[in-house]
């Protein structure tokens, strides 16, 4: 298919879904005006640098258990290492149709679990601006065989 008309195609269907895929971000507790819209042209653009960077790269992986208030250690280790006002890239499974958000390293890396929640049919990225860490977080709700009420954290480090 054309390139354009996909986008275009694409752009058409983020127009019913952006509304309620912004809204996912605000309700984890990143502010509205710390949350950025990228365009789906430059989101693909930092999709492709994301799988050109890290695809030789194994992941750390981590699973813990969603009761009370528990961190991955992962995440934590990441939101350490980077400097709160360090840009990241935020965006969900739906990246596709909806582009991605840009906000600082400490509204992506703490609010990425409650996204997870909000939005637990989709997987959360989360990618720094210098493309050093690369993190996927999943939510295994109730229903899940193996692992029921938990988190999933991958990392990949350059």
């Amino acid at each position: 298919m054309n390139k354009r008309l996909d986008i275009l195609l694409r752009k058409n269907k983020e127009k019913d879904r952006q509304v309620a895929y912004r809204q996912v971000f605000l309700n984890s507790g990143i502010p509205e005006d710390e949350l950025d819209h990228i365009a789906i042209e430059e989101s693909d653009a930092i999709s492709e640098k994301v799988s050109r960077v890290f695809a030789n790269i194994e992941p750390r992986k981590e699973t813990v258990a969603a009761v009370g208030n528990s961190v991955p250690i992962i995440l934590k280790n990441v939101y350490d290492r980077l400097a709160a006002s360090v840009g990241c890239y935020i965006y969900t499974t739906d990246v596709e149709f909806c582009g991605m958000f840009h906000t600082k390293a400490q509204f992506a890396v703490s609010c990425s679990i409650k996204v997870a929640k909000l939005d637990y049919q989709n997987l959360v990225f989360i990618v720094d601006e210098k493309f050093r860490y690369f993190l996927s977080i999943h939510y295994n709700d109730k229903d899940h065989i193996d692992e029921p009420l938990s988190f999933d954290v991958q990392l990949k480090e350059v």
